[in-house]
């Protein structure tokens, strides 16, 4: 699997971490992990998702707890945006979003998907592809380019932390009760501040896993009560233990830990 990415830049870096391509002429299988973000796919050919097939077009792949796996032999752009910027593309459509959705049912204006697509080429690559991404988000965005800061606020809080903080210690240092960061979350996100920060506490673990330390020594840095249950929080979201992972998953592996860290040491923060 090798997805080529490259960093948003200006105005629009607040908002996006990255644009992205994906060739999959030369290896059909491509693994978007749960990591906070949600995408924005163009899909120049027809895709599968599990047992259901997507025609060409625009998608959005929202926030998830579970790996989506897409299966293409042609290309795939795409733009990963940052979490708290799922209410300036979707609005109040968020809590209804599960799985795949064609962009133009989603968005919160009106949306023409094949005018949109037309616009990339199969046999361009991302440096090229770029100018028309961007476009795209421009579009997608349609001005909003102001951002709702105290979610953004409330999601930094818990990626700053990665992922290792109580929803009692969160609800306590923002000021809002329990219920409220529930109902701010899934409305804004389509996810609950729990199980973001889950899947980031994951992230981490992931980035710290390694053939010179123990398993324990990764679980516990990484801010699980032991390695137990950092194994049982794995074999959830992957169906394998972290070892046999590793090791049946190399590429997969190498490329997931590169990305986590890259979010980890502020490598998508805006640009100034």
């Amino acid at each position: 699997m090798k997805l080529q990415e490259i960093k948003s830049k200006a105005e629009l870096s607040k908002f996006i971490e990255s644009y992205w391509y994906f060739d999959g002429r030369i290896q059909p299988d491509l693994i978007l992990f749960p990591d906070g973000t949600f995408n924005v796919v163009v899909a120049l050919s027809s895709f599968c998702c599990g047992p259901q097939e997507f025609p060409k077009g625009l998608y959005l792949v929202p926030i998830t707890t579970r790996p989506v796996q897409l299966k293409s032999k042609g290309v795939l752009y795409g733009i990963r945006f940052k979490a708290f910027s799922m209410p300036n593309i979707v609005g109040k459509n968020a809590p209804l979003i599960k799985g795949i959705n064609e962009l133009e049912t989603v968005v919160t204006r009106t949306f023409r998907t094949a005018h949109t697509s037309a616009e990339f080429d199969g046999d361009a690559t991302l440096e090229l592809g770029k100018t028309a991404l961007e476009n795209l988000a421009f579009d997608l965005l349609n001005h909003k380019y102001e951002l709702n800061e105290q979610l953004r606020a409330q999601v930094n809080y818990i990626l700053d932390r990665k992922g290792d903080v109580t929803i009692t210690e969160l609800c306590k240092t923002i000021g809002i009760t329990r219920q409220g960061l529930h109902k701010n979350f899934t409305q804004s996100l389509g996810i609950g501040a729990k199980e973001l920060a889950m899947t980031w506490k994951m992230n981490h673990f992931f980035t710290l896993m390694s053939d010179s330390c123990s398993l324990t020594k990764t679980a516990l840095d990484a801010g699980f009560y032991d390695q137990a249950h950092s194994i049982n929080a794995f074999k959830n979201l992957w169906q394998l233990s972290p070892g046999n992972f590793q090791k049946s998953n190399p590429v997969l592996f190498s490329f997931a830990k590169e990305s986590m860290t890259r979010r980890f040491n502020n490598f998508y923060d805006p640009e100034v």
